[in-house]
This record gives C-alpha cells, structure tokens and sequence, in this order.
C-alpha cells in the first residue's frame, strides 16, 4: 500500500516515488540534477538588406502592401520578417508586431536605423517602396530561373525525350523569363 501511495503522490507532485518518500522520512534522497537548458541553436540570421527594407517600408506605412503588385512580399526568406509582414497585414498594431518579431528582427530594424532612412514624403516614399518590391522580385525570378536551368540540366533529356516533368518545367521557364521582362520593361 505504501508503495502504491507514493506512486500515486509522485505522479501528482511530479517528482520520483524514490526522492519523494526519502524527503518525508527525512533522509537525504538523491541529489537532483539540474537538467540543463538546451543549448541554444544557431542564432537566427539577421534578414537580407532588400528584405529588411521592404518591412521597414510596410512598417512605415502598411498601406504599400497594397502597392506591391508583383507580391515581392512573397519572396521573403526571413521567417521573421515574413511574420512581422504577415502580423501587420492582418490588422496587427505595429508595436504588437514589433513585440512578436524575432530579435534578429528587431535589431536589424533598429541598428540599421532604416526607419529614419525612408523618405518622409509619401509619394517618395511609395516611389522607394516599387523600387524595393522590383528588386525583390527580381532576386526571386533569378533563383527560380537558376534552379530550373539546374533540375533541367540534371535531367538530361534533349528534344523528343523529355518527360512530362521537363517539360512543364521549360513552360514554367519561359512564363519567368516573360515575366521577368515584364518587370524589367517597367520602369519604376
């Protein structure tokens, strides 16, 4: 009985039966180790320069997300930034999302002051802000393009013996290319 009644006081106070029953018998028991806290991984990466100014440019003024008609937002890498973008544009407050982002975040929005850098007159600074969005997407264009040269060049086919797979991937590229010259064309 006694063995079933510390079991059951162990499992309520979460504590082994063992250490449990020698602490009320008075005895030292065990020694308890402190389990040591995980070592931190890897800090995260501070954000890319293109990226950190674009959410430095929403957080200015959120309205420039509907500005972004190329959804260069789409091409953020920063886990973080993406959920400072995605918290402002679901109606967050900007110091509520500021709370939330990562410190990386937080310090490259603050050491690099891009806040004061923004232009200060909305139209200059709606103007910036397509520069940005340009850039980024562009950026992004370049990676799918070179990823798609590269599953094409490991797939070997050449003319009529290309598969499916290649074959959606040579329409995916030329529908890149065009809208890369799209944007090109455009000037900002």
């Amino acid at each position: 009985m006694r063995s079933a009644f510390f079991g059951a006081l162990s499992g309520l106070m979460g504590l082994p039966a063992a250490e449990l029953e020698s602490t009320l018998k008075g005895k030292p028991g065990a020694t308890v180790k402190a389990v040591p806290k995980p070592a931190p991984g890897l800090e995260e990466k501070p954000p890319e320069q293109w990226e950190a100014l674009f959410a430095a440019g929403v957080l200015r003024d959120v309205r420039l997300l509907g500005k972004d008609q190329w959804r260069a937002a789409d091409e953020l890498k920063h886990t973080g930034l993406r959920n400072l973008i995605a918290a402002l544009a679901t109606g967050h407050s900007r110091e509520d999302a500021l709370y939330e982002a990562s410190e990386a975040v937080k310090r490259t929005l603050e050491e690099q002051a891009l806040q004061k850098s923004l232009p200060e007159d909305d139209q200059a600074l709606e103007q910036w802000f397509l520069v940005v969005c340009r850039r980024l997407k562009l950026r992004g264009l370049e990676e799918q393009l070179t990823r798609i040269a590269r599953e094409l060049a490991q797939s070997g086919g050449s003319g009529s013996d290309l598969t499916d797979e290649a074959r959606e991937m040579l329409s995916q590229q030329a529908q890149l290319l065009a809208l890369k010259r799209q944007i090109q064309a455009q000037k900002p």
